[in-house]
């Protein structure tokens, strides 16, 4: 009896993890086939099936590779609409990545505050290419937002103008 009710707690214990791990496995066969590793042969359309399943179930990463794919019709029809749907949902979830890339899409006349947000959100997530562009683009572009002091994620006050003219 005791035996039994390990093996259920055990069973338990593991099962909010289950969707996680096959979402991962899902991810890292997909890069396989993405990229005809690991004795996967390449084929798009099978890692674009194969991020789809992983992002049903969560995994960050394998949204913004769906953006990647529908942006560069990697395995699936070209899709800005698509790409930008998996792009919003990536960033959301935290990918730096996503968050540049929104950066970059609203990055035109009528959309630079847009534009701010993202760049702002993937470099406070990290996102070194992003603070890269931003230092060469702020003697070029008027960044309104970015030169007004902000507040990063632990509630400090930045002047991220200073900040990136300093990395």
């Amino acid at each position: 009896m005791k035996r039994r009710t390990h093996i259920l707690l055990l069973l338990l214990i593991a099962m909010p993890f289950e969707g996680h791990c096959q979402a991962w496995f899902f991810y890292q066969e997909a890069d396989n086939y993405f990229y005809g590793i690991n004795g996967r042969e390449q084929s798009y359309e099978k890692s674009f099936n194969l991020y789809e399943k992983a992002a049903k179930q969560g995994c960050v990463l394998a949204e913004r590779r769906l953006a990647i794919c529908y942006k560069n019709g990697y395995g699936v029809p070209a899709s800005e609409r698509a790409a930008l749907h998996w792009n919003k949902k990536a960033a959301r979830h935290g990918n730096a990545d996503a968050q540049g890339a929104l950066g970059f899409y609203y990055f035109k006349p009528g959309t630079y505050k847009k534009s701010d947000k993202w760049f702002l959100k993937a470099a406070n997530n990290g996102n070194e290419h992003v603070i890269i562009e931003m230092q060469q683009s702020f003697g070029r572009y008027s960044w309104g937002y970015c030169k007004e002091k902000t507040q990063d994620a632990m509630g400090q006050e930045v002047n991220w103008y200073e900040l990136f003219m300093e990395y």
